[in-house]
């Protein structure tokens, strides 16, 4: 019983760190993801996922 209460939480806490990282980006508009890494990741209409609290994300208009 002890068990399935424990196998539960760690599944709730991995489904809301995968929607907390998850970013999406509209065709006009690019998302610029920054941190971990040398040189920033951009993401231009498609989605991709960050490090919640580790990574950066900065939005740049096409206006």
């Amino acid at each position: 019983m002890e068990l399935a209460i424990i196998i539960g939480v760690v599944v709730i806490l991995f489904i809301v760190f995968i929607l907390a990282s998850y970013i999406k980006a509209p065709t006009d508009r690019a998302l610029i993801v920054s941190g971990l890494r040398k040189n920033p990741k951009f993401v231009i209409g498609k989605s991709a996922l960050r490090i919640p609290f580790l990574q950066r994300v900065d939005n740049l208009n096409s206006r």
